[in-house]
């Protein structure tokens, strides 16, 4: 259990029937057009991790394994945490557990894709490690397959790209 700000929640695997609440955080906390890829991604294979505060879920990560050439990659695909619970300590949360999971697989690298304008969530994963990376370190890293990389991360045009290496 984690403590911050006064607020007791657990990180923990969502279950298929939270799905509808998971969509309902999407709607709350991304434009319309974010939001419609988010609930899309729900289908996708892998992992949703979800923040639990008394049975009532407050945010939610899309975790994703990703090969690209030998590479196994994680990808922080979505993460998103309700308007009123922000600024408490969740999305940290989120994200280290996030990365937990993806060191039990082995996972060197994880990606996450932002918005340009996010500022809180650059500021936010700058925190816990993240770096951004550009198109021609990750060319060096993944050569042409690169373009693999950015359709499988979903990374937007209006999106820049950060990483830890674990």
């Amino acid at each position: 259990m984690k403590e911050e700000n006064s607020i007791n929640f657990i990180i923990r695997r969502a279950e298929q029937y939270e799905k509808e609440v998971i969509k309902n955080i999407c709607r709350a906390s991304f434009d319309p057009l974010y939001g419609y890829f988010a609930i899309r991604s729900l289908n996708l294979p892998n992992q949703v991790l979800v923040a639990d505060i008394k049975g009532k879920i407050v945010g939610f990560a899309k975790l994703r394994l990703i090969r690209i050439n030998k590479d196994l990659i994680g990808n922080i695909l979505w993460i998103a945490v309700l308007p009123e619970f922000r600024q408490k300590g969740i999305a940290t949360a989120l994200i280290e557990a996030a990365l937990n999971c993806f060191k039990k697989f082995r996972v060197k690298k994880v990606y996450v894709s932002i918005r340009k304008d996010n500022f809180i969530a650059h500021k936010l994963f700058k925190k816990e490690g993240f770096r951004k990376i550009g198109f021609r370190e990750l060319k060096e890293l993944y050569g042409y397959n690169v373009i693999k990389f950015y359709l499988k991360t979903h990374t937007f045009p209006t999106e820049f790209v950060l990483v830890k290496f674990l």
